[in-house]
């Protein structure tokens, strides 16, 4: 079945926008992709911090329908360039991304106690790459 959503790669012009969503400064790595449904943007993911074969991984999401079709885009293009590893941060009192991130495969690493903001932790999680899209579907 075709996606609903088409997939772009996320321009330079888009950080400024991408930081104001995210509170993430992108870094002289950064790069992304892009899900638009009827031309618009629906979500994004941004990736930055590239070493050997490990990517940090950032989300911005409008519709939540995206979700799914970008995670298996994201993957997709990962595994072209044998990237195995995924890392992310989440704020721990952001109980709907953990759970989402959950429910794609991630597992938490760590917590960085009040990392964030006194009384919020940073969730470490991480995904690992491996050859089956079946989580993402």
């Amino acid at each position: 079945m075709k996606s609903a959503f088409t997939f772009r790669a996320l321009r330079h012009d888009e950080w400024a926008d991408f930081e104001a969503r995210t509170k993430y400064i992108p870094g002289r790595q950064f790069g992304g992709i892009v899900a638009c449904k009827d031309g618009e943007p629906v979500g994004a993911v941004g990736l930055d911090n590239w070493s050997g074969r490990t990517v940090s991984v950032h989300w911005w999401i409008r519709h939540p329908r995206c979700i799914p079709a970008l995670w298996a885009e994201l993957l997709s293009y990962l595994r072209q360039y044998d990237y195995a590893h995924l890392i992310g941060t989440i704020p721990s009192d952001n109980v709907r991304s953990l759970r989402g991130a959950l429910r794609l495969g991630w597992k938490e690493l760590a917590r960085i106690k009040d990392g964030w903001a006194v009384g919020t932790d940073i969730v470490i999680l991480e995904y690992h790459n491996g050859e089956q899209l079946e989580a993402a579907r």
